[in-house]
């Protein structure tokens, strides 16, 4: 159960910056911290180590440049998907039996992809939401703040899986806030240009 929660908000966090969670997996198990499975080792070689930190720089930087950093949140969408499986059957593959893989793929896809998913929509509405009424000046700040989230969630879901879930939530429920509050300003602004 341990490792699922893990799992799960590890998953969760790559919706924000998908290849952040697997760089602290990849280091926090080769400093010990955590323990991947067989087929996993290879997130902890220090090759794709080295590639994240790039793939990780490359991506919170691209956010400098509005149009660019749109299109990378958008091609962001599969490989989102795939790292929040990777990221789970990394960890909960220990769960079940080798020889009931299936079950190890179903948790991958759909708490894995599943929560990974959600946070990247809830995330790309907000972001193109705050964009909009902003002109594009918000695109770095946001990129920073989904950074910092992205590194604060992985390392409590390594230190206290259990906590991470009500963190997940509530950052959930704020997104939403956040959302609701973006349209209704940016409705309020189309109204007051409607009538000028």
């Amino acid at each position: 159960m341990y490792s699922l929660l893990m799992g799960i908000g590890l998953s969760s966090s790559t919706g924000y910056k998908p290849f952040i969670p697997l760089l602290i997996i990849g280091i926090s198990s080769r400093l010990g911290f955590i323990e991947l499975t067989e087929q996993s080792q290879w997130i902890s070689s220090t090759l794709f180590i080295c590639i994240l930190v790039a793939l990780s720089v490359l991506e919170v930087f691209s956010a400098s440049i509005p149009i660019i950093g749109r299109i990378f949140e958008v091609l962001g969408i599969p490989i989102t998907l795939v790292c929040g499986y990777i990221t789970i059957t990394s960890l909960a593959g220990n769960l079940v039996e080798s020889n009931i893989i299936i079950i190890k793929h179903l948790i991958g896809i759909l708490l894995g992809s599943g929560s990974a998913g959600l946070i990247k929509t809830l995330k790309i509405i907000k972001n193109t939401l705050s964009d909009t009424v902003t002109f594009g000046l918000s695109s770095f700040v946001n990129s920073m703040i989904d950074t910092i989230k992205a590194i604060f969630i992985s390392i409590v879901a390594i230190v206290a899986p259990i906590l991470v879930c009500i963190i997940l939530v509530a950052s959930l429920f704020i997104t939403y806030r956040g959302i609701k509050k973006l349209m209704a300003f940016r409705n309020f602004k189309g109204l007051k240009r409607a009538h000028s």
